[in-house]
């Protein structure tokens, strides 16, 4: 877990410091092992990192200055390592062994859309050109990773989390959603891109926006689609299950750092601790018991 925040147009570097501060702090406990900004005319960006994968590299804000792109990235790219060796052989340079390099790469050469139809993963990413004072934010199909967002004074505020966006002077302006607080007290959370706060939007699961010049486009790169169905015989789906499950837990397994499985009883758990030992034959696991 890592996380991230930012906003554009900076009207002075002492006040972008200053408030870049406030919104980073509510996300420190996310990102034990290192943190950095960035500050300029354009952006003001700041990442906290836990490493998982290559400890040495991955820092962040990634900054290209020569061909002007600035990336912070949350989450994980599953399969890094084949998108890496297809940009080596074909001659392009990577500064360290992260997927945050990685994609940095892809997006630089094959852009936002593509980029998030070729890669598979859990993140939220945001990816800034200002030659074209084009901002992109995006989340992963699943939702797995938070990405929120505010559109005031020509700026564009975004973080990891709502606390941040919360933290910064923008609470003068922040107002209780009376429709969302509605939701939350039906379904104990808040649906679609909406929050509890009127003025703040979340990315939703499989999107992103795109800000150019201060105009806001959303579009969606991915769509479960329930309506296919298959006719296939028990065995074979037994089969497939098996395939696409023991594929998925080694995908995940990938770190520079030793790894661990909390087991709850439940069905999940038990399965996930089953095609871990697969692939790694000693792993830990463990258990939390409640005294009552």
């Amino acid at each position: 877990m890592c996380g991230f925040a930012g906003f554009t147009n900076p009207t002075s570097e002492r006040y972008a410091e200053h408030f870049l501060k406030n919104m980073l702090y509510p996300i420190e406990h996310r990102g034990p092992d290192s943190n950095s900004t960035f500050i300029n005319e354009k952006i003001a960006i700041g990442h906290y990192r836990l490493s998982i994968i290559d400890l040495e590299g991955g820092r962040q804000p990634r900054i290209d200055k020569d061909y002007g792109s600035y990336l912070v990235f949350n989450g994980e790219i599953y399969g890094y390592k084949k998108h890496a060796k297809l940009l080596t052989d074909n001659g392009i340079f990577l500064k360290d062994k992260s997927d945050t390099e990685v994609l940095f790469q892809l997006l630089k050469i094959y852009g936002v859309e593509k980029t998030l139809k070729t890669i598979d993963g859990m993140f939220s990413f945001v990816y800034f050109e200002p030659k074209s004072d084009t901002l992109w934010l995006a989340r992963d199909p699943m939702g797995e990773k938070p990405l929120y967002y505010s559109l005031q004074n020509n700026k564009t505020y975004f973080a990891s989390e709502l606390s941040s966006l919360v933290n910064s002077s923008t609470n003068t302006k922040l107002k209780i959603d009376e429709s969302s607080l509605l939701s939350y007290l039906h379904l104990d959370y808040v649906p679609n891109e909406n929050t509890i706060l009127s003025n703040i939007k979340k990315v939703l699961p499989g999107q992103f926006i795109k800000i150019k010049k201060g105009e806001l486009s959303k579009f969606f790169y991915f769509k479960m689609n329930y309506n296919n169905k298959t006719n296939i015989e028990r065995t074979n789906a037994i089969n497939q299950l098996d395939n696409l499950l023991e594929n998925s837990v080694k995908e995940r397994m990938v770190a520079d750092v030793p790894l661990g499985i909390f087991l709850s009883g439940g069905i999940d758990s038990s399965l996930i601790a089953y095609y871990a030992k697969k692939n790694k034959k000693n792993i830990k696991s463990f258990t939390i018991k409640m005294s009552n």
